[in-house]
């Protein structure tokens, strides 16, 4: 086992003076998650130029200043201390929402959470192994706010998707894949999320998430009390979704039946229904022993490699359609404890950060 890890920065004051040290300290990969946006959408059969990747992010720019000034604020810092142009880094921001317009798919995810008697110490536990580009960078930064809680946020090309808060909050994200409609407006993920894991209660970050959720992704959000929530939503409604047994399971395909209709997954990514029933059934047969140690062996499991709940590379596919576990993240917010393992968990430890 290898014991890689990634970056961790420590990062405080305003969004601005956050968003600067993040971009000074990781400059290297921000730059790197920039050009490799660009390169991927030179691919045929997109083969959309940096000027057109620009202008989409920008259609939402005016939304976003009026729903998330902070982040802004954050983006123009980042931008700043990693030197790239402020459009660049707002662009990366905006990532899935112009993949979703160019109908470029490559990011998978296999998440979790189980709670109550499903555990062996009745503690909320949850997590995923975050599949992207085998290029892409990712960071944990551990942000002092000012006017809002510490938190742990890991960055997935300069976007902050997962994050545990000192009071108690954590989130994992899976991307879903729906037929959109053009429904406004629509903020982006990279800017809604981390605003709504600012909340203090598990109630006012889901109210929130239903109001900004607009298709693109599901979320689930725990809390040190034992509630976990699922949350899917497409363009023009959403759905919650309830533990079944103290568990929660979801890869990247739609659960609520009204929104399979429309579900792309099965052409797409069809490993994703493999995924998730091999989930299910791993944690059936750990019901009641769940610890942080069983999830990671769980998350290493290489059932229908290589595209299993562990991935690696199918080189059978296009490079712009490629995905490896770039990080596996598991979370326990009454011990304010995050586990990542820095690339495939099979092949890496798993190091504890703590707020």
């Amino acid at each position: 086992m290898k014991n890689n890890k990634l970056n961790f920065i420590e990062c405080k004051g305003s969004h601005y003076a956050i968003g600067r040290q993040y971009g000074e300290a990781c400059a290297d990969n921000i730059q790197n998650s920039v050009q490799l946006f660009y390169n991927i959408f030179q691919n045929k059969p997109w083969q959309s130029s940096k000027k057109n990747i620009i202008d989409a992010a920008l259609t939402f720019l005016e939304d976003v200043k009026k729903f998330a000034p902070n982040e802004i604020k954050m983006i123009k810092g980042q931008a700043d201390g990693a030197k790239v142009a402020f459009e660049e880094a707002f662009a990366l921001r905006c990532m899935i929402e112009i993949m979703f317009t160019y109908q470029l798919i490559i990011p998978m995810c296999t998440s979790f959470a189980v709670t109550g008697n499903a555990t062996k110490n009745n503690k909320t536990i949850l997590g995923q192994n975050i599949d992207w580009h085998p290029n892409a960078p990712v960071d944990l930064l551990k942000i002092k706010y000012t006017n809002a809680p510490e938190t742990l946020s890991v960055f997935l090309c300069g976007v902050p998707y997962y994050h545990l808060t000192k009071d108690g909050l954590a989130n994992c994200t899976n991307m879903t894949i729906n037929k959109p409609q053009n429904i406004s407006p629509i903020i982006p993920i990279g800017f809604y999320l981390p605003k709504i894991m600012r909340n203090k209660t598990i109630k006012d970050a889901v109210q929130t998430l239903k109001k900004t959720a607009k298709g693109y992704a599901y979320f689930h959000i725990a809390d040190t009390n034992g509630n976990i929530i699922g949350l899917e939503s497409i363009s023009n409604h959403y759905t919650e979704i309830r533990p079944q047994q103290n568990i929660l399971i979801h890869a990247n395909h739609y659960e609520t039946e009204i929104y399979k209709k429309n579900d792309w997954s099965k052409q797409i990514m069809p490993c994703s229904y493999a995924r998730a029933n091999r989930m299910k059934k791993l944690i059936l047969s750990n019901y009641g022993t769940i610890t942080a140690g069983v999830m990671m062996d769980i998350l290493r499991d290489h059932k229908n490699y290589p595209e299993s709940i562990c991935r690696h590379v199918n080189k059978t596919k296009p490079d712009s359609m490629i995905s490896s576990s770039k990080a596996s993240i598991i979370m326990i917010p009454k011990e304010k404890k995050m586990y990542i393992a820095f690339g495939p968990p099979c092949e890496n430890e798993y190091n504890e950060y703590v707020l």
